[in-house]
């Protein structure tokens, strides 16, 4: 009996003591990740045009020199912002990415900078998919027809998206190769993905066209290892990475040659950015993939110590982006000079 409850003891023990061993680690691991998202005063400075910007109701914002406005129609849904003198050709269309936001802060930049923008959503709105799941690409010929009828000039057409932004964008420069004179993609994807359900219940493509859903690259397709540690990283209340699965995707699914975003008959100059350091997916490496199948005009601009996002932290409401902070602050000035200098180039006034 004693020998009993000696055993029992220690394994009483054992476990209390690896019990308060996992305790600490994810309060440990919980005050690392809060440090990590602190975002310093000289980001919030380099982007100061956020603070100027309503984020809820960008339409109510009190801008100097950009007056924007609110565009809804069967699936289109964003904002129109004009500069009060614009000092470009065409039009500039900016997308937000899987957060589902219209990219409204760069658009505001753009829009500073003399060129006439429309923000937009893709999903999200209330006349549009409420997830990131079977979203029609067809939806780019309202789009197109708003801008042709009530932007100053239309041409030469800009579009512009990051992440699941930068994934649409380069399947409608394949799409509608007439309409799209030029791209800019950061963190972009060459593969389209399965879609993004809240509660994972609907498996689907992320995108569809004239009614059918794109081929796509299921999650599942990771191996069980990579899920593993996926899984450890949440137990251990360590950032969630996303890009160890989507890589394992990558390499590990059978439908890649038709889940590869078409990109044969595309015409529009391309310019993408993309941190080697990205910690959602591997958007340097997809990047370059991209550049070896598009056939018009191409450039791409790596950053080697940068993540999926240029703005600064390497931490953001629990997940991993990735990236040293320098250097995603040296990646966000450096990106927005040589994006400034290559539209001027694609659209200057003649």
């Amino acid at each position: 009996m004693k020998k009993l409850w000696k055993v029992l003891k220690g394994i009483f023990i054992t476990i209390a003591v690896l019990f308060i061993l996992l305790i600490a680690v994810r309060l440990i691991n919980g005050q690392i990740t809060k440090g990590k998202e602190k975002i310093r005063e000289s980001t919030l400075e380099a982007n100061s045009a956020y603070r100027e910007i309503n984020q809820e109701e960008p339409e109510k914002s009190k801008l100097t020199g950009v007056e924007i406005s609110v565009v809804k129609g069967n699936y289109l849904n964003g904002y129109h912002l004009i500069p009060e003198k614009i000092t470009h050709r065409g039009t500039v269309i900016t997308f937000g990415g899987s957060e589902g936001s219209s990219n409204i802060n760069m658009a505001v930049k753009l829009a500073k900078e003399g060129y006439e923008v429309y923000s937009l959503y893709f999903f999200g709105r209330d006349n549009q998919q409420k997830e990131l799941v079977k979203v029609p690409l067809d939806f780019f010929t309202e789009v197109y027809a708003e801008v042709e009828k009530n932007a100053v000039s239309a041409r030469p057409l800009t579009i512009l998206g990051g992440s699941k932004g930068a994934e649409l964008c380069l399947l409608l420069s394949g799409k509608y190769p007439e309409l799209v004179d030029n791209v800019v993609l950061y963190a972009p994807s060459n593969y389209v993905f399965q879609g993004l359900s809240y509660d994972y219940s609907s498996v689907s493509s992320s995108w569809s066209f004239q009614g059918k859903e794109l081929d796509y690259l299921h999650l599942t397709a990771a191996s069980g290892s990579t899920y593993s540690m996926f899984m450890l990283r949440i137990f251990l209340n360590a950032p969630i990475e996303y890009e160890p699965i989507y890589r394992s995707v990558t390499e590990n699914a059978e439908n890649k040659e038709a889940a590869q975003i078409d990109v044969s008959k595309a015409k529009a100059n391309l310019l993408i950015f993309a941190g080697k350091e990205d910690k959602m997916w591997p958007s340097a490496d997809m990047a370059e993939e991209i550049i070896k199948r598009y056939p018009a005009e191409k450039k791409l601009v790596t950053y080697e110590k940068a993540g999926h996002i240029f703005f600064g932290p390497p931490v953001l409401s629990n997940m991993s982006v990735g990236g040293e902070y320098e250097a995603n602050e040296a990646a966000k000035i450096d990106s927005d000079q040589i994006l400034l200098k290559t539209l001027e180039e694609w659209t200057r006034n003649k």
